[in-house]
């Protein structure tokens, strides 16, 4: 039954964190022009449409070769998508382990997609105060950071528990 339930959250997890994202950007691009900005709450949140020709944070956005780096960005995303495919297939059967898998998977997914068509990622979310600005970024991109964070915290919880069994059976 836990096994069943934690395939349904994985896929629903991915897909609803794709379906989010392609019905944003559609949105974002049907109603803002690129690189107009829509203020939603003052100036602390508004929605930029940005268009991300690299990767997170801006890296490689302006690389000199822009066919290199795209065709090196969409294998990129595929290996990536394989890989999680395999942790998802590797993984325990924890249910949030899987739905962090999941979360990635869709945020990984979605932006492949703009990767293929456009050709670029569409970012539109913009925090920050005045010029202090954080990177623009997407619902896909947010499912990644979510899914990633969470699989540390939980790395690093199975560290202390590996750690605390072997410190109590070497006191034994």
């Amino acid at each position: 039954m836990k096994k069943n339930i934690s395939h349904i959250l994985f896929i629903t997890s991915a897909s609803f964190i794709f379906f989010l994202d392609r019905v944003t950007k559609n949105i974002i691009s049907s109603t803002l022009e690129p690189y107009r900005t829509l203020k939603v709450i003052g100036n602390f949140f508004r929605l930029t449409r940005v268009h991300n020709y690299g990767i997170s944070f801006g890296i490689l956005n302006y690389a000199n070769n822009p066919v290199a780096t795209r065709i090196i960005l969409l294998i990129f995303s595929i290996l990536a998508l394989a890989f999680l495919i395999w942790m998802y297939i590797k993984s325990s059967e924890r249910i949030i382990e899987r739905v962090a898998i999941g979360l990635i998977l869709g945020g990984a997914a979605g932006n492949l997609i703009d990767r293929f068509n456009p050709g670029f990622v569409i970012d539109f979310l913009d925090f920050g105060i005045n010029n202090l600005r954080f990177f623009t970024f997407n619902i896909a991109d947010s499912g990644i950071t979510i899914g990633l964070f969470i699989l540390i915290i939980l790395m690093i919880i199975d560290e202390k528990k590996s750690k605390s069994k072997k410190g109590d059976l070497n006191e034994t």
